[in-house]
């Protein structure tokens, strides 16, 4: 009797040892993904963002409508761009520049399900592209709160 419990106490521990492995790997994958495109909108995109953020804006949202979003990987891509889309315009924001308080929280609502579908947490994500994170995170999730609140 006790090494029937035993033997499934093995089993059941050594599957979830397992599935831990396999998110671990794809999580590791998306972020992979997630900061490569993240790099690959700033090189072509950053340069807008001077005067107003609404060039900036044009420009990302070209990036983001190329990514068909047909596998976990697209939207791993998705992520990252939308995520440091909204990461350049909070930096417009902190520095004054018009239109980014909007861009930012248009962007914040992009790239959000996404991480949420992908099961990626917010400091997962926030290391993605060099940061102080627990500044970002908190920023992101004040502006999640405002956005969700009826004004």
């Amino acid at each position: 009797m006790k090494s029937q419990i035993l033997y499934k106490t093995v089993i059941a521990t050594s599957l979830i040892l397992c599935a831990g492995t396999v998110f671990s790997a794809a999580t590791d994958k998306y972020l992979q993904i997630s900061s490569k495109s993240g790099l690959s909108l700033r090189d072509k995109c950053q340069k807008l963002m001077h005067d107003d953020a609404a060039e900036y804006k044009i420009c990302a949202d070209e990036f983001l409508k190329k990514i068909p979003l047909k596998s976990n990987d697209d939207k791993a891509k998705y992520l990252g761009a939308s995520y440091y889309a909204w990461l350049a315009s909070m930096a417009g924001r902190k520095n004054g520049m018009p239109n980014s308080d909007s861009v930012a929280v248009f962007y914040l609502k992009k790239f959000r399900p996404f991480q949420l579908e992908l099961k990626i947490s917010d400091d997962d994500l926030c290391k993605t592209i060099e940061g102080d994170c627990v500044t970002r995170n908190a920023q992101m999730i004040e502006m999640e709160n405002k956005t969700k609140s009826p004004s």
